[in-house]
């Protein structure tokens, strides 16, 4: 009880700095799209971490609270994917209508999903052998989770293109925002694949998901600081073939079979799963400055795969 006390404070204070991020963007007077779409994403975020919080302190409404942060995170990939199109210029917004339709569809299927989850079609309470109990998805709960991986892929994906085809100084301004948000979606991507493998949500979820997040979250404001809260435009066109054929999707890929691979593993092998802290070091790794810019800076011959952008 005492260590679910202070992951409830953990999330509470990340939900605090997302939604405090969130009234700040909304409060600005020439507040842009892309901050308004930001906003929204932060938004559900704080909406998210607060309700995982109040469900680890209020154990007998913990299956609400859960599908309360469950609606919310169905939310984000829609509005990331609204976040990658308003950094594009409006007048090659405009041309990129597949992206703008991509985004609607998202936006529909994650509506229609969350309808499925209030009305408490994910989530069950699940008592194991030794007697303790768990919440745990149910038959079909396991499909608003693959549609996070998706969602928040195309997101990434999109996030990646409109970063490598920018130039400085755009580039230095938006670096630190895309790999900021790049931490959000990335995590949930990671949530998303291990109740996919594990159907059962696990306390720890919550201590890992807060550390990370508040990391993205710095990365973030650091990086909105950077440009001085001003609008930031990429002058560049998204084609539909780089997106698919983009590096965010080669390395979800390549994660998502390593994972499907270890869990076949432990289930031939009857090892537990834990949820240990090594996400927040691999995070924390990526997010060097250093690793920062050889991650934009792509060898010739796998940037010119993407000569449509």
């Amino acid at each position: 009880m005492v260590f679910q006390t202070w992951f409830s404070i953990a999330a509470g204070f990340v939900a605090a700095i997302a939604g405090g991020m969130a009234c700040i963007l909304f409060a600005r007077r020439r507040t842009g799209s892309s901050h308004r779409s930001l906003a929204v994403l932060l938004g559900t975020t704080a909406v998210s971490y607060l309700a995982n919080a109040a469900g680890l302190l209020d154990e007998p409404h913990a299956l609400w609270w859960r599908a309360t942060a469950m609606v919310a995170e169905l939310v984000q990939p829609t509005a990331l994917l609204y976040v990658g199109l308003a950094f594009l210029n409006p007048l090659e917004r405009s041309n990129d209508t597949s992206a703008l339709w991509r985004a609607r569809i998202v936006g529909c299927v994650g509506l229609l999903l969350a309808g499925f989850v209030a009305t408490g079609q994910v989530f069950q309470w699940k008592v194991f052998e030794d007697g303790r109990a768990a919440i745990a998805l149910i038959t079909w709960g396991r499909i608003p989770y693959v549609f996070i991986v998706i969602g928040m892929a195309l997101g990434l994906a999109q996030l990646e293109l409109v970063l490598r085809a920018s130039h400085e100084p755009v580039r230095h301004k938006l670096k630190f925002v895309v790999i900021g948000l790049g931490g959000l979606a990335g995590y949930q991507i990671y949530q998303a694949s291990q109740m996919l493998l594990l159907p059962v949500w696990q306390v720890e979820h919550v201590l890992v998901g807060s550390v990370v997040t508040a990391m993205a979250l710095c990365l973030t404001a650091y990086g909105l600081g950077r440009t001085r809260l001003r609008e930031v435009l990429v002058n560049t066109y998204v084609s539909q073939q780089a997106l698919f054929g983009s590096v965010t999707f080669i390395v979800i890929g390549l994660y998502l079979l390593v994972v499907g691979a270890v869990g076949d593993w432990l289930r031939q092998t009857n090892q537990p799963l834990g949820v240990g802290l090594s996400v927040v070091v691999v995070f924390g790794t990526l997010s060097r400055p250093e690793l920062l810019s050889i991650q934009v800076r792509l060898p010739r011959a796998l940037a010119s795969g993407h000569r449509g952008l």
